[in-house]
């Protein structure tokens, strides 16, 4: 997506929170409800939210992050900042307290934002170097990012979309771990019933050195009594592996093991040009969707 500035954006998702960004901002740090989004290695947007139970004061909120900011950033002062109108009509639906700051290499204007409809309380804060002043993009392109600012979605579906990966799954999905370390990421995700996990590893070329596809799929998802299934979908090489006990045994073999995940699947692909393997992984007690994974490993890719 490229505005009529000519600046390209992009969207970034992640565990109820959406909003576009331009596209050479990254994550720089990601947590269970936060995200650091940076530009040329230095902070520009940072995000924290959670879900409200009983009554919320974003004034209340202001004063704690006060005394907590001040206890941690010593001798730079929080103070309350007038939002300008424009905001509170983009952000009308929210209930909203601006707050500023200044330090020595960076300053910071924020917002405070509750959502009647959801309960979720959002911090927002937009990162200002003070060896560049207000520049020109900032004055320009805050507006288009409070613009696009979710914090639930209408339809029931949540986007995941960080780093080079992109996603989008039913809020049932629930967060339950996840992992970005250099060449290999995990996301894994708990419905109540499953687990369903997606993985991203690079770069494939030095990976599939050692082994082809089917061997490193076996490798990492190393299932008893499993024959992997060797297809190309929807363009790319693929290995499916699935381990399901026969459902005259299905009784036994719970009351036997419980809770542990006894029916198992996944499917690994290779994307050559963008020099990536993806999989997505699900573990059960209870027999597999298999309709279900593979619509979520039509929508799992990379950008």
């Amino acid at each position: 997506m490229i505005s009529k500035s000519g600046q390209s954006w992009k969207e970034v998702g992640w565990n109820g929170i959406r909003l576009s960004v331009p596209r050479s901002w990254e994550a720089g740090r990601v947590g269970e409800r936060y995200i650091l989004l940076e530009h040329d290695d230095f902070p520009a947007l940072e995000l924290k939210w959670n879900n409200i139970r009983g009554k919320f004061s974003t004034e209340r909120h202001l004063k704690r992050l006060k005394s907590d900011y001040q206890k941690q950033q010593t001798g730079q002062v929080i103070s309350t900042w007038m939002i300008p109108q424009d905001w509170h009509d983009i952000l009308k639906s929210h209930d909203i307290t601006g707050f500023q700051w200044e330090g020595n290499l960076f300053a910071g204007k924020g917002l405070i934002l509750f959502c009647k409809d959801c309960r979720c309380a959002t911090l927002l804060q937009f990162y200002e170097r003070r060896d560049r002043g207000n520049d020109k993009f900032n004055s320009i392109h805050k507006e288009k990012i409070l613009s696009s600012f979710q914090d639930h979605s209408p339809n029931g579906l949540n986007l995941w979309s960080v780093f080079d990966i992109r996603t989008i799954l039913p809020q049932r999905f629930k967060l339950f771990r996840h992992s970005f370390s250099p060449g290999a990421f995990e996301l894994t995700f708990d419905t109540g019933i499953y687990q369903v996990s997606l993985y991203r590893w690079s770069p494939a070329s030095v990976i599939l050195l050692e082994s082809d596809l089917q061997g490193f799929a076996e490798k990492v998802f190393p299932f008893e009594s499993c024959h992997p299934v060797s297809a190309f979908l929807d363009g790319f090489e693929t290995i499916e592996l699935e381990f399901s006990p026969p459902l005259s045994l299905w009784k036994k073999w719970r009351q036997k093991l419980g809770k542990k995940p006894i029916f198992k699947w996944a499917r690994v692909w290779h994307i050559s040009s963008a020099n990536r393997i993806l999989a997505v992984k699900a573990e059960s007690d209870k027999p597999l969707d298999f309709e279900l994974l593979k619509s979520i490993c039509y929508e799992y890719g990379t950008i």
